[in-house]
């Protein structure tokens, strides 16, 4: 997933028109990573109940 996002870091610093790019890709980056942050914690928060019990 880092090689990703520094690809795509990148590819949008790279060119010209960086301003109309930046919005929806930063929106895009930030919406996966919050997607994943959730899962992992979701995860670990079910796996923690579990032991509990």
């Amino acid at each position: 997933m880092d090689i990703l996002v520094s690809f795509v870091l990148w590819t949008v610093t790279s060119t010209s028109r960086v301003g109309p790019l930046a919005g929806p890709v930063l929106a895009v980056l930030g919406a996966l990573l919050a997607g994943y942050a959730g899962w992992q914690l979701t995860d670990r928060l079910i796996a923690w109940r579990q032991d509990a019990d």
